[in-house]
């Protein structure tokens, strides 16, 4: 069976837009496990791993208000205990 592929444009994300972006669907990819994803007007986060040591992006983390953050499981490359603190503050 053959496979139907798809092909992204790859861009630099624009800070400022995603911070102010309430209306235009997106998905970000943050580094590593983490994605952010835009889409009428709610900002959710899967597997936030946001400090420094983990994330080439860590300009994106708090200063987004997330909405909702989506843990796929508990391993340490998934769950960043300081970045979940920081979303919590």
């Amino acid at each position: 069976m053959e496979q139907e592929s798809v092909e992204f444009e790859l861009i630099k994300p624009d800070s400022d837009f995603l911070r102010e972006n309430r209306t235009v669907p997106t998905l970000t990819w943050i580094g590593y496990s983490t994605f952010l994803w835009q889409y009428q007007g709610i900002n959710l986060i899967t597997d936030p791993h946001l400090t420094q040591r983990a994330s080439p992006v860590n300009f994106l983390g708090p200063q987004i208000l997330i909405d909702i953050v989506i843990i796929s499981h508990n391993h340490y490359d998934h769950l960043d205990r300081k970045t979940v603190s920081a979303l919590v503050e």
